[in-house]
């Protein structure tokens, strides 16, 4: 893990209260059961971001592959063209 920084947050006791139970249940310091939960979130974010850049890419692609399953003889040098714009 990279060198740690102390950081200060304000928030509401119960919220406070449920980490520490959590931690507790656990084994872990607050401080480390926020970080996991941290890393956990940005970890999903992360995952989600990709899902929609996969999501647009696909859908970009569907009407050249739709195109070209048409077509049927297509020349490459052109469909390399075109996957070159769409980038």
């Amino acid at each position: 893990m990279s060198r740690l920084r102390r950081v200060r947050v304000s928030l509401p006791a119960a919220l406070v209260e449920a980490v520490d139970r959590e931690a507790a249940a656990t084994g872990a310091s607050r401080s480390e059961w926020i970080r996991q939960a941290m890393e956990f979130y940005l970890g999903q974010q992360r995952r989600l971001a990709l899902r929609q850049r996969l999501i647009e890419g696909y859908q970009e692609m569907a009407g050249l592959n739709q195109q070209l399953a048409e077509e049927g003889d297509w020349p490459l040098r052109e469909w390399e063209c075109r996957l070159a714009e769409a980038e």
